[in-house]
């Protein structure tokens, strides 16, 4: 009887082993899964606005077509107040004044009291 509670003995503790092995093992590579995978996600600042409620976008033209930067100062070249202006929300903000000097190649905006506001400043060629 000795005998048979020996070898019973020694098959339950393998059979109790094995289970704990394979247990670890599908915990730790079930754990590992959440290490390994990843979301990330991407904005593309270009196409869409970035809701700062301090914004002034400025945008310039020069003869009609946009630029990436304030044109560079020519003689001939000269800025044009009356297409000149600025925008919220689709609406054009009468109080807002772009002042432009021609003599230091510069422009300030005056009246501006609303934030995320658009302004397109147009240039000429004579």
């Amino acid at each position: 009887m000795k005998k048979y509670q020996t070898k019973y003995h020694k098959k339950g503790s393998l059979f109790l082993m094995g289970v704990c092995c394979v247990l670890c093992i599908s915990a730790v590579s079930f754990l590992k899964t959440f290490s390994v995978y990843e979301v990330h996600a991407e904005e593309n600042i270009m196409k869409g606005n970035v809701s700062d409620p301090g914004d002034v976008y400025f945008t310039f033209y020069y003869n009609n077509q946009i630029q990436f930067s304030l044109p560079e100062k020519q003689e001939n070249v000269f800025f044009d107040e009356e297409k000149s202006l600025c925008m919220r929300e689709g609406a054009v903000l009468e109080d807002v004044k772009i002042v432009f000097d021609q003599e230091d190649w510069s422009f300030k905006v005056e009246g501006m009291k609303s934030p995320n506001t658009k302004c397109s400043l147009y240039f000429y060629s004579a």
